[in-house]
């Protein structure tokens, strides 16, 4: 990719998308990025998400990993920035604080979702961010499309909030971006499900969540375990992500293996 490639930026857009793009396209695993910005105590899912700026140093090693030039990766970070700025000046304030009220947002804190801020108007920004979205109507878009074609494992007892299932669900679609999936094979996951049963026997979670995350992803599936936010009752989900990636989310809601299990599809 040459200095005078053009860069036409969708709304919060972040560098990450062209970081996944681009690694995707060259074979180069994730896990390659994280080894290398390990060095520069970097966390590459923020580097991913927005949340991490792109440094000299960080562009420099981005441009031997994936190409392009120290410039363009600079550019990239700086355009996406910009658009932050230019969007918070267009919100409907009324609008963007009751979207903000339906979020966990003290949760999202807390677990490590969201940064945390000293403004209002960045805790909106990093709101925006977190989700990939520049407007409420698009969240409601999004969302409630994704809503219909998931499969939630949950008790009609306990009554959820779209706000907290919508947070839940794109963790997991973040999660998914650091894992290493090949492509969906039904039959391969089929056959799998043998091995993957003898698992029930270890009851650690630290021990088989691992394997288990490993052997579905050679089969194409994402398995993420999640911790679910305040209002968010689920126990589990499954769903195809827009990049046709198959996932299976789990809260361990109710932190005991024979329930993992009995969720798990």
């Amino acid at each position: 990719m040459g200095e005078n490639t053009a860069f036409k930026p969708e709304w919060l857009s972040p560098p990450g998308d062209t970081i996944t793009d681009l690694a995707k396209q060259r074979g180069v695993k994730l896990s390659v990025l994280k080894e290398t910005f390990d060095y520069y105590h970097v966390d590459v899912n923020n580097l991913i998400n927005g949340r991490e700026r792109i440094t000299k140093e960080i562009a420099s090693e981005l441009s031997k990993i994936l190409g392009a030039s120290e410039k363009f990766w600079i550019k990239r970070d700086l355009q996406y920035i910009t658009d932050l700025e230019r969007l918070y000046s267009s919100l409907d304030t009324e609008l963007i604080d009751n979207w903000l009220k339906e979020l966990p947002v003290r949760d999202m804190i807390a677990y490590g979702w969201l940064p945390e801020v000293n403004s209002h108007k960045d805790q909106i920004l990093s709101c925006l961010a977190f989700f990939g979205i520049s407007s409420t109507a698009q969240w409601k878009n999004i969302y409630f499309s994704v809503f219909s074609k998931t499969s939630f494992r949950t008790s009609p007892s306990y009554q959820s909030t779209c706000g907290a299932i919508s947070a839940w669900l794109r963790k997991g679609e973040l999660a998914s971006i650091k894992q290493d999936i090949r492509e969906w094979n039904p039959q391969q996951f089929q056959e799998s499900l043998q091995e993957i049963k003898a698992l029930t026997r270890e009851k650690n979670p630290e021990s088989f969540v691992p394997k288990l995350q490993d052997m579905c992803a050679k089969c194409g599936v994402s398995v993420v375990v999640v911790r679910a936010p305040k209002d968010c009752k689920a126990s589990g989900a499954a769903r195809r992500l827009k990049n046709g990636t198959r996932q299976i989310m789990l809260s361990f809601r109710f932190l005991s293996d024979d329930h993992f299990w009995f969720t798990f599809p």
